[in-house]
């Protein structure tokens, strides 16, 4: 991790504790796309750290502004499908895909890989979280979206489909299409 890792309390919580915590936070922002609430989900002073294209943001207000400009205004048609997830301590390290729905019919989603390591803090809240995922990956999906969208649907990135969720786990299920598409 990262110098900006918060300073470890002592307290250790039970693992169900983190697995309940996690599939409640997977539930209203990957699957549930509910950025507001989920920012609620982080403690007041938390830190997130964007790798790629953001730098540090500090604060639960931050991060929630963060993620209303990021995942509702920079890349609406963006939603993240759950890969895997795993426990050490109080950290929680978790894989994901984030994808576009191609908006050519019947072309495969246009995808690219990330990963998040964060810190449970208790109480269902998180203090700390540290995204990681390809900068060429994310440019390169972005290109051939806008270029599919051009040739078949310039409307697609209103449309907010979510097509290509997983089968299980029940948590990481989203709606076939975000409550604000068209």
């Amino acid at each position: 991790m990262s110098a900006f890792t918060p300073v470890d309390t002592g307290k250790q919580f039970p693992r169900e504790e983190i697995e309940e915590a996690f599939a409640h936070y997977w539930s209203l922002g990957g699957a549930g796309e509910r950025w507001s609430e989920f920012a609620d989900l982080y403690t007041e002073d938390a830190i997130l750290i964007d790798r790629v294209i953001e730098d540090v943001k500090s604060g639960r207000e931050q991060i929630r502004e963060y993620l209303d400009r990021v995942m509702n205004r920079t890349m609406p048609a963006l939603y993240t499908i759950y890969d895997w997830h795993t426990i050490q301590g109080n950290c929680v390290s978790n894989g994901m895909i984030n994808r576009f729905d191609n908006p050519e019919p019947g072309g495969a989603p246009l995808d690219f890989a990330g990963v998040t390591i964060q810190v449970y803090a208790g109480d269902g809240l998180w203090s700390f979280q540290e995204d990681y995922y390809s900068w060429e990956g994310m440019q390169r999906v972005l290109k051939d979206y806008e270029r599919l969208c051009a040739e078949h649907d310039p409307d697609h990135p209103r449309r907010r489909t979510r097509l290509q969720w997983p089968a299980e786990p029940a948590w990481a299920v989203g709606l076939p299409k975000h409550p604000e598409g068209i």
